[in-house]
């Protein structure tokens, strides 16, 4: 005897009277063809936790027939079993079906016992053998899954049928499902997702293996129409194990969005396309977060990934296209030009024949570079590479065009940011409820406090635009470590020149300079604010530096905003 289910559920030993009684257990007799057919059909497209419903076999019981269905959450496989004129939906066990062969005896036959009802307190279901032998395990009984809804609406979609071969498509879809050789010993090697798609004559499976390049299989036969869809290597290899001999019909949908149904005999199923833009963006994050550190994750706020914070700012973006996806690494070199005149493009056109891995271009009076990597195949060393002659042509290039040509080179990141602090206007809440502008013309005449008082924040590390929720979590923790300096503080807002962008901050007193740097630099930051009756200053926080003015006076002019200029489609 064996028992499982939800682990600390009950004790392991299960006893005969504990089935529920014979009017709430439905009992069905499991031949050897059927259970030939689930078995080799359908074990390997199940999930490892056996309590989810990706980790039993459904069984669908209606129509006058019963029907068996496994999924992992990317597919679903539907396969007929015998004849049945009773109704519900079940979620077995497979180690009730993998004990048949013990159990069935020279009968060939087995009696599955399932509970009609489930009950919280004690849900079992059992295989009886021919000689009264039997199985009975703890289970999850009961199953949500409607198969027939799930499949009648994919079938209602617009397809493009194709007919193939199965042996033909089994190898196809081994040989590129297999790995080089040379990789396979890579410890953090995951195979990556293949695109299955249709053509106008043709059916394919494609795989990129990085700089290995890719693996392509082309099966001859006509299609109405074309699609590619992202799988993963776990559907293929549940769909080899599905397919019987003979033909097998694909069904492409013209939305992509939706699944690949394949047909064959008293097979169903039902393939979904993995997301590929976050399949894709996880692996991209990850390396370029072990290339730039982990802050290079938080996306600015054109959904870009800001690379260098520090110098002429370069940023690099992911752009799906069909088949496969772009990561972009581009910076803005000169603004203000006049993009039609001829020697300045003559200039570009010759400063591209000289810089191969990098492309300049013009557009709205801006001067960009950027180059384009598969990101499906990224490489450490071409990211590095990519993004160094990108940083250093930006560098270089934008103060010899203006020379020429007039306009602005890209300022300096940590200069434009610090050109924008001197431009904060800073608020407290000094009386509970009632907020007081601290610098600028209507900032408070009458200084309430005898020694410095400092503005300082946790939001934005390093320039870097994190979401409302992060910044929350950030300040915080500023708080506590506010509390554990033994600092009086209070809430303190910090807005842009033009109010476009506001920081939670808090006003710190009790305190000295030096203490509130640290406690700043705790938190990513590049600079605070020291307040007095008379002055404001900027204090830098990774670099000594220093700028004041009078506390009521009117900022200078901000310098040039120069956000990232949109790099070229690579698909177009």
């Amino acid at each position: 005897m064996v028992s499982g289910g939800d682990e600390g559920k009950r004790a392991a030993t299960v006893h005969d009277d504990e089935l529920p009684p014979d009017d709430q257990i439905a009992e069905f007799e499991i031949g050897e063809d059927e259970w030939r057919t689930v078995v080799s059909r359908l074990l390997v497209s199940l999930g490892d936790d056996e309590r989810s419903p990706t980790g039993g076999l459904h069984l669908v019981v209606g129509g006058g027939r019963r029907r068996w269905a496994a999924t992992d959450g990317s597919h679903l496989f539907v396969v007929d079993g015998a004849v049945d004129h009773g109704n519900g939906t079940f979620l077995v066990p497979p180690r009730l079906l993998e004990a048949w062969p013990a159990l069935a005896g020279d009968r060939g036959v087995v009696t599955l016992q399932v509970p009609v009802v489930p009950d919280p307190d004690l849900d079992s279901a059992r295989l009886v053998g021919a000689s009264g032998s039997k199985l009975t395990v703890d289970c999850t009984i009961g199953s949500d899954l409607d198969v027939d809804a799930i499949v009648s609406a994919q079938r209602e979609l617009e397809r493009y049928d194709c007919v193939v071969d199965a042996a033909e498509l089994e190898t196809a879809i081994r040989v590129v499902s297999r790995p080089p050789a040379v990789i396979l010993d890579e410890d953090d090697f995951v195979l990556p997702m293949i695109w299955f798609g249709c053509g106008r004559t043709r059916v394919s499976l494609s795989v990129l293996w990085g700089e290995l390049g890719s693996t392509t299989f082309d099966l001859r036969t006509p299609s109405p129409g074309r699609s590619s869809l992202p799988v993963s290597p776990s559907s293929l290899r549940a769909l080899v194990a599905a397919l019987g001999e003979g033909e097998v019909r694909l069904s492409f949908p013209a939305d992509r969005s939706q699944g690949l149904l394949v047909t064959q005999d008293d097979l169903v199923g039902l393939l979904m396309p993995l997301d590929a833009d976050g399949f894709v963006r996880d692996h991209v994050e990850s390396q370029l977060a072990e290339l730039f550190g982990d802050e290079v994750r938080h996306r600015d706020v054109d959904g870009d990934y800001v690379l260098a914070t520090d110098g002429v700012p370069v940023y690099a973006r992911l752009v799906p296209t069909d088949g496969f996806s772009w990561l972009q690494i581009f910076a803005q070199v000169l603004t203000g030009v006049d993009e039609e005149d001829p020697d300045l493009l003559a200039e570009i056109n010759q400063l591209n024949v000289a810089t191969p891995l990098a492309k300049i271009s013009v557009e709205s009076g801006t001067v960009a570079v950027q180059g384009e990597l598969v990101a499906e195949t990224l490489d450490d060393a071409e990211v590095v590479t990519l993004y160094e002659r990108v940083r250093r042509v930006a560098a270089d290039l934008g103060p010899a065009l203006a020379v020429r040509f007039g306009g602005r080179p890209a300022v300096p990141g940590e200069e434009f940011r610090w050109a924008h602090y001197e431009q904060t206007v800073l608020h407290a809440e000094l009386d509970a409820g009632s907020w007081s502008r601290l610098n600028g013309p209507d900032g408070l005449a009458a200084w309430p406090f005898d020694s410095p008082v400092f503005v300082v924040t946790a939001a934005n590390p390093a320039g870097r635009i994190r979401s409302d929720g992060e910044n929350a979590v950030a300040n915080a923790r500023l708080a506590a470590a506010l509390v554990r300096s033994r600092a009086g503080f209070c809430r303190a807002l910090g807005t842009s020149g033009d109010g476009t962008h506001r920081e939670e901050s808090f006003l710190v007193w009790g305190v000295t300079v030096e203490t509130a740097v640290e406690v700043a630099a705790e938190f990513g930051q590049d600079a605070i604010f020291e307040l007095t009756a008379d002055q404001i200053s900027v204090v830098g926080v990774a670099v000594a530096r220093r700028s004041r003015r009078g506390r009521l006076d009117l900022p200078s002019d901000p310098v040039a905003p120069t956000g990232p200029a949109d790099p070229e489609d690579p698909s177009e």
